[in-house]
This record gives structure tokens, C-alpha cells and sequence, in this order.
């Protein structure tokens, strides 16, 4: 389902719950909530490679050396997400919510840096690739949160929100490699697939304000915007590699990365119904 056809849903559902209201907003004590969203989080930190032998029979003297370096830049979320709310006071809420995120990311660059002897100095050089592509990160997040809103503020009213977040997130792509120990004479080393397909469960905790309008005594639409702390993403990046004697040379090898960043901003609007 696209953001428009969500949208779709989200008013056949004002319209008809709006039909069918027959209670005052206020004396509601339950709620069921559903949004669309999207979110941008930051570029990453490299993922970069200690230098390495490209060579079969490496001297420092003669022989060639590689890194790796890969950046994912920054990302873009689209959601769906819904909740179910319970009404603790006239003012506070506490609620559990299930979302689904697609996220695209900006661009993934890679690149080696090579160096080798030549008339008894090094040179340096650095290699391209085309930007990889095909990467696929999703998540679904389960967020128990609290939500107050002033009892009595008429059509318009002002929400404040907490929340804790359980993101099961997955990711899946490829990356170039030059391998270890195939630079034979000078030549340029073979160059690998680096697949990588995993998942992983991160912990986080978001804020989140916006205003709600009431459309009927049962429907309310509101529009909000939030601000999400999330723990970086892949960290021990060599354990998703989908081949293991290539997940075991870039642990040999030795790498630097922070791991991917799923904080961000996050922008919503949906419909709020109360039963």
C-alpha cells in the first residue's frame, strides 16, 4: 500500500466512524490510532577497511596493499504504523503501537585505496566504484508509550508523547571487494561480491509533539512530529555477510565501523477514532 492510498483509507475511515459516532470525544476511555510517516536519518561514518595484501606473496618492499572504505549516506523512511490507546486520566494516555518502516538510503559509496612501490617510492592511488545498489533496510517497531493532551481544549488540542521503541530491523545488499591474495604480477586484484543479508533487535526511546483536531464527537485527525534516539545498526558488520570465508577475511583483515544510524526525525499524520 503507497502513502496515497493510505491517505485514502485514512479518510474513508474518519468518514464512516464520523457517521456512526454516538458518544462525546471526552468520554471515551479508548482509542485506536493509525499513520502514515516519514522520517530522514543521518549519513554514516565510513566503513573502512585496515590495509591488507592484495598479493599472494607480500614483501613491504614490493608488493601492493588495499583498503576498503564504504559510506552510507543518509536515509529516508516512509511508515505505516498503528496504535491502540487506553485513557489512564482525563489528560494522560498510555498506548501500544506496531509500525513497518521501507527505508531508502541516498546513495552508498565505495572505493579502495591502493598503494605500491614504484622506483623506489610509494604511490597512492584511490579506485572508484559505481555506487552500489539494491540495498533493502526495513523494520518493524513496537513502541509502548504515554501521550498527554489537556482535557479540555474544544476542537483543537495540543499532545505531548513518550515512547519507547523495539526496532526488529533488516537489512540486505552488496558491496565490492578486492580480495586478499589475488593481485598477481602488478595486476589489480579480483573483485567480490560482499553480500550482506541480516537482522538485528535495537533499543531506543522517542519524543514526539502536535495538535489533534476533532472532526466529530468519535474522529479526530492529527498531525505530529517526533524526534527518535535509536542505537547504531550493524556494528559487527563481518557477522551479516552472507559468505563465511569472506565474512572471516574482513574479520581478519580487521575494520573500523560505528554502525548504521536509525535516529532521525519523524513527521506523521492520521486518524484517531474513539469508539
Amino acid at each position: 500500500m503507497n502513502v496515497r492510498q493510505t491517505l485514502a483509507t485514512i479518510a474513508i475511515l474518519a468518514a464512516a466512524a464520523g457517521a456512526h459516532a454516538d458518544g462525546p470525544r471526552d468520554g471515551s476511555r479508548f482509542s485506536l490510532r493509525l499513520d502514515v510517516a516519514g522520517s530522514m536519518h543521518p549519513s554514516d561514518a565510513n566503513l573502512e577497511t585496515a590495509y591488507y595484501s592484495t598479493g599472494p606473496d607480500y614483501s613491504i618492499f614490493t608488493d601492493r596493499e588495499t583498503k576498503m572504505l564504504y559510506h552510507f549516506d543518509q536515509k529516508f523512511g516512509a511508515s505505516i504504523s498503528g496504535a491502540a490507546c487506553y485513557r489512564l486520566t482525563e489528560t494522560f494516555d498510555c498506548e501500544c503501537g506496531l509500525g513497518f518502516t521501507s527505508y531508502s538510503v541516498n546513495e552508498i559509496d565505495q572505493n579502495s585505496r591502493r598503494t605500491h612501490l614504484e622506483a623506489g617510492d610509494r604511490v597512492n592511488t584511490t579506485i572508484d566504484y559505481p555506487e552500489a545498489e539494491g540495498a533493502d533496510f526495513k523494520s518493524i517497531v513496537i513502541r509502548p508509550a504515554v501521550r498527554f493532551r489537556p482535557a479540555s481544549q474544544g476542537k483543537i488540542a495540543m499532545y505531548l508523547s513518550a515512547g519507547g521503541d523495539v526496532m526488529i530491523l533488516t537489512g540486505s545488499g552488496e558491496l565490492a571487494f578486492e580480495v586478499p591474495g589475488t593481485s598477481i604480477g602488478g595486476l589489480p586484484p579480483d573483485v567480490a561480491a560482499l553480500e550482506f543479508d541480516g537482522s538485528e533487535v535495537l533499543f531506543g526511546f522517542d519524543f514526539a509533539s502536535g495538535i489533534e483536531f476533532a472532526l466529530s464527537p468519535a474522529v479526530a485527525l492529527h498531525f505530529g512530529a517526533s524526534y527518535v534516539v535509536m542505537q547504531k545498526a550493524f556494528e559487527d558488520f563481518h557477522e551479516i555477510v552472507v559468505d563465511a570465508e569472506l565474512g572471516e577475511a574482513l574479520e581478519l583483515i580487521g575494520y573500523s565501523f560505528k554502525g548504521m544510524s536509525f535516529s532521525g526525525l519523524r513527521a506523521a499524520v492520521g486518524v484517531i477514532w474513539y469508539p
